[in-house]
């Protein structure tokens, strides 16, 4: 019974000590789980979060791509457009020059054609003077007076001169005229090419100034994206970042509630038996206890029953020296009797 009962105190202490055990185990468990829960459910969030995030990077990547390649067209549409620029100031500067240089030509023949109308006129007049003296002296060489006949010839002469020095300046005022209205045509013609060509100037400066705005813009635009690729990218990479160290933890936590599920499992199977050893120490000192209960009744009654037999024993043996005492009385008297009749 004392052994029984020292086996009983034993489970039973177990069992407590586990059943706090397996509460502690519980509650960590339970703890563990929620955690792990989550931990869980802020991983997907960061899952989702990194593929959102991943897809932003990739447009973002395309537009700043699309972006430095707008950029790159820009800035070789405006080489392109200043090169274009100074091929037309060069065509026009030529042109300004080309006009300049037949307009002091045209200043120069003009002057020429006035000093070769000046000569023209020189020699027109000369011609008149000298045909009039040219008339007078053969009028004289035709008076018979000696040493007259040679100044007609002489003065015939001198009319020839006059006459071929005004051909010859008709012929150098007409070169002149010439070379003026040739110089005049291929002015206007410089005139018109040097408008053309400042037209052409302005419209190429006009459009080298629009591909430099474009530029700015492309430029801007350029700028706006790499930051936006560059915000993103740092967004997508500290996503990265935390959904790596929340899965870790994650993992941490998970292993932690495993090695605890496992522990709560063994406790409670501890638990189990060692609850099955004190319900069985139990009905062992119970089954003990009816055993020596029922042993103390039979025992009891045992000796009710043998002090009963006592108590009769007793009565009898007073009964029977009662009667023992009346026979010896009885037999006194007879004796007496026997006596007093002898």
């Amino acid at each position: 019974m004392q052994d029984t009962q020292q086996l009983l105190d034993r489970a039973q202490g177990k069992v407590n000590e586990l059943t706090a055990l397996e509460q502690s185990k519980k509650a960590e468990t339970d703890q563990l789980q929620n955690k792990n829960d989550a931990l869980e459910e802020q991983l997907a969030i960061c899952t989702q979060e990194c593929e959102d995030l991943n897809m932003q990077k990739e447009e973002a990547q395309q537009e700043f791509e699309t972006a430095k390649s707008d950029y790159r067209e820009a800035q070789q549409e405006l080489r392109q457009a200043k090169e274009q620029e100074r091929t037309a100031n060069t065509e026009y500067e030529k042109a300004l020059q080309e006009e300049k240089n037949l307009q002091a030509q045209l200043d120069r023949l003009v002057s020429e054609e006035k000093l070769a109308q000046q000569d023209v006129s020189a020699a027109e007049a000369r011609v008149e003077s000298e045909g009039l003296l040219n008339i007078i002296c053969t009028a004289i060489g035709l008076i018979p007076i000696p040493g007259l006949n040679g100044v007609g010839n002489l003065k015939q002469a001198d009319y020839n001169a006059a006459h071929n020095a005004l051909q010859q300046a008709k012929a150098k005022l007409e070169s002149k005229s010439s070379a003026l209205n040739d110089v005049r045509s291929k002015l206007d013609s410089a005139k018109t090419k040097s408008a053309k060509t400042a037209t052409d100037y302005n419209q190429m400066k006009k459009e080298r100034e629009e591909k430099e705005c474009t530029l700015q813009v492309k430029d801007s635009a350029l700028t706006q994206q790499k930051e936006k690729f560059e915000t993103v990218k740092s967004k997508q990479r500290e996503a990265v970042r935390k959904r790596v160290q929340t899965e870790s933890n994650q993992k941490s936590v998970a292993n932690k509630l495993q090695r605890a599920q496992t522990q709560l499992t063994t406790v409670s199977s501890d638990l189990e038996r060692h609850r099955n050893d004190a319900i069985n120490y139990n009905s062992q000192k119970l089954d003990l206890t009816t055993t020596i209960t029922k042993e103390k009744t039979n025992i009891e009654r045992h000796e009710r029953t043998m002090n009963e037999h006592k108590t009769t024993m007793t009565e009898n043996k007073v009964a029977l020296n009662k009667i023992n005492d009346q026979c010896l009385n009885q037999t006194n008297t007879v004796e007496a009797l026997k006596l007093k009749m002898e």
